[in-house]
């Protein structure tokens, strides 16, 4: 965050952009950790040669810079990148910007595997098709939510406005809302406020929210959300606050199945790469290039084509990096571009 905040203070035109990567995949030792790479860039002021040495000192500000901090918040970033055993660079040139770089080993830590609330899964009841409202103004999380919903069978409609919510819910009947907090015109908020108040709707709502100051479930119960879930999430904590919400809805499912779960893996990776080896040369190095950014907009994108397999969509929706991960290294160990 300090670093993001800097680049908002310092940059008075251009752009400010974050760029995160996955580095070394080849030589990682059976994917229990990768080099994880964030890019901090921005167009603003710059910092002189002379002065980057000292830019990590206690104390230490940008001579030029009107600044009214105690020029400790770089230090601290540095500290606490260390303990996690990273590193941070910079590179910066006056009148063009500066490049922050930070190196972290993480953990990839498949969701099925972490902790016991992730090792519940659910599936939908099929007494009735199931309908669910996702109200979001932006493009990419309401895409997000239609696909993990419809993963399990959701009947799902979306919109990105308040207003048009309010017809819908009007005219049609749904199971399940789920609601942005912050958007514009009418905010999440107000638009639960008309529902319970002026047009007696008892739907079940989840506030959706990338604030995190909403600790005390309480504040939005009173509000009168059915439940509350942070940006970002995955897919079973969100089939989980569904089911709180409205416990018939969803069942959990204990996988058990003929095949150990080793054995899935391997086939799941045996179907993803025989899809993508029947592509075109340039859909195969759109998958490639996609895997090895870990970008995850535009796997979501590669992922609206019909035949892909299931799997392969289910390991995207769900931010499977574990999986993908795998999948990446069979592509560049086996993958032949013609």
């Amino acid at each position: 965050m300090n670093l993001i905040g800097n680049a908002v203070k310092y940059t008075e035109k251009g752009s400010i952009n974050l760029k995160i990567w996955v580095k070394d995949k080849h030589t990682r030792s059976k994917l229990n950790s990768s080099l994880f790479v964030f890019e901090f860039r921005d167009t603003g002021r710059g910092i002189p040669e002379d002065q980057l040495a000292d830019i990590f000192l206690p104390f230490k500000q940008v001579r030029g810079h009107f600044n009214k901090g105690t020029g400790l918040g770089l230090t601290i970033t540095k500290n606490l990148i260390e303990l996690m055993k990273g590193t941070i660079s910079i590179k910066s040139v006056v009148g063009e910007g500066s490049v922050f770089k930070v190196e972290i080993p993480l953990k990839v830590i498949n969701e099925n595997n972490n902790g016991s609330s992730a090792n519940i899964n659910y599936k939908l009841n099929t007494d009735k098709v199931y309908r669910a409202l996702i109200v979001d103004d932006i493009d990419s999380n309401r895409m997000l939510l239609d696909e993990m919903l419809q993963s399990v069978g959701f009947k799902t409609v979306s919109t990105g406005s308040g207003k048009e919510s309010l017809v819908l819910v009007a005219n049609q009947e749904f199971d399940i809302m789920l609601l942005d907090l912050n958007m514009p015109v009418l905010s999440g908020e107000e638009v639960l406020k008309v529902m319970r108040d002026s047009m007696g709707l008892k739907i079940p709502v989840i506030a959706v929210t990338a604030q995190t100051f909403f600790s005390d479930e309480n504040y939005l119960k009173n509000k009168g959300f059915s439940g509350y879930i942070s940006k970002p999430f995955l897919i079973n904590t969100l089939l989980e606050v569904i089911r709180n919400s409205k416990a018939n809805m969803l069942l959990p499912v204990h996988a058990i199945s003929e095949k150990s779960e080793i054995q899935q893996i391997s086939d799941s990776l045996d179907n993803a790469f025989l899809y993508i080896d029947k592509l075109s040369n340039s859909s195969k190095q759109n998958w490639l290039d996609a895997l090895e950014m870990t970008d995850m907009d535009q796997l979501l994108e590669l992922a609206k084509d019909g035949s892909i397999p299931q799997s392969l969509k289910n390991a995207i929706i769900n931010s499977d990096f574990k999986f993908l991960l795998q999948l990446d290294e069979k592509l560049n160990n086996n993958l032949q571009l013609e």
